[in-house]
Parts: structure tokens; C-alpha cells; sequence
């Protein structure tokens, strides 16, 4: 890295100086969603150990981490829950959801809902990052208001993540929820 400043009342002097930066990954599991129109779409990741994500009581349950529950306490740490770092209402995103230290003992199942989005069609884009490295990339569109997809489930084996897609994961596995 290399900074240089100019003096503003001399064209001609200029000063600089280097210095050399490491930056590492983040390790943790990380989850961001943006879509391409104003209006909300959130995210939703569920602790598939407490309850089963194919199943409506799943989700908006204390198992899901979500705008109503942006901090749940999964596993008995706080560095093994998850934590929704933005919500966003009006704009375009990003959502983010991340769990510092996941576990290897369930998955993370992740859902997304098109709350109150009327400016459909809606294509909304979800990466999936483990130790800092782009584990998946997927795009579904939303057309109305009230549907919920179910993209898939990520495991954690203690070195490595893997993305297991749910089935019809880019159509509406429930439509007119919540």
C-alpha cells in the first residue's frame, strides 16, 4: 500500500510512504442476499438440528434467524449462533447473516421471502461464503408478494462446507406465507 499527498500551496512537493498489509479471510459461514428491485425481500437461515426447514413451523420459529429474531442462541455459544447483521426494508439489499464458528452436529437450511416486494418480477441473488471463499451463487425470481423459497442446506464436516440444493429450489415452495 502506498500513500501519496500533495501539498496544496505547492504543486512540486509531494510526500508518500508504504507499509505493507495482510488481510485473511473471515472463516466463519456467511450468507448475503441482494435483489434488483426496491422493496423487502429477507433472508432466512434455520437451524436444521432444531427444526425441519421442508416444514412451515420451521420458519418465523425460534430455529430461524430472521428480522423478528436477528440474534437467536443456537448451541450454546454465542460464536455457534447466527446473527442477522442487516435487514433491509426499502432498498436493494444486502441482507447478511453469519455464523462465526459453525458446527458440524446440523446444517443451516436458507430461505428466502418476498415479504412485501410489489415490483415484480424480482431476481434476487444469494452467495453462500465458508472460510472466506465463495461456496455458491444462487439467483431465483420472485413474482409476488408472500412466496418463500427454500434454497438448500449448507453442512459444516469441521474443514469444509457443502451446499446441498433443495429440490425446486427456483420456484415458490410456499406461496400466500405469512
Amino acid at each position: 500500500f502506498e500513500l501519496i499527498v500533495r501539498e496544496t500551496n505547492d504543486a512540486d512537493k509531494w510526500s508518500s510512504c508504504q507499509s505493507t498489509l495482510e488481510a485473511e479471510p473471515w472463516g466463519g459461514l456467511w450468507v448475503e442476499t441482494f435483489w434488483d428491485r426496491n422493496g423487502d425481500i429477507d433472508l432466512h437461515v434455520v437451524n436444521v438440528g432444531m427444526a425441519d426447514p421442508y416444514t412451515q413451523g420451521a420458519w418465523w420459529s425460534p430455529a430461524d434467524c430472521y428480522y423478528a429474531n436477528k440474534t437467536p442462541t443456537w448451541d450454546g455459544s454465542s460464536d455457534h449462533s447466527p446473527n442477522l447483521d442487516r435487514d433491509d426494508i426499502p432498498g436493494t439489499g444486502p441482507e447478511n447473516t453469519r455464523v462465526n464458528t459453525p458446527v458440524t452436529t446440523h446444517g443451516y437450511a436458507i430461505g428466502i421471502h418476498n415479504f412485501s416486494n410489489r415490483n415484480g418480477p424480482i431476481e434476487v441473488t444469494t452467495n453462500v461464503y465458508c472460510g472466506g471463499a465463495l461456496l455458491t451463487n444462487e439467483v431465483i425470481i420472485t413474482n409476488e408478494t408472500k412466496e418463500f423459497f427454500i434454497l438448500g442446506e449448507v453442512t459444516y464436516d469441521g474443514s469444509v462446507c457443502t451446499f446441498h440444493p433443495a429440490p425446486g429450489m427456483s420456484t415458490p415452495y410456499w406461496t400466500n406465507f405469512h
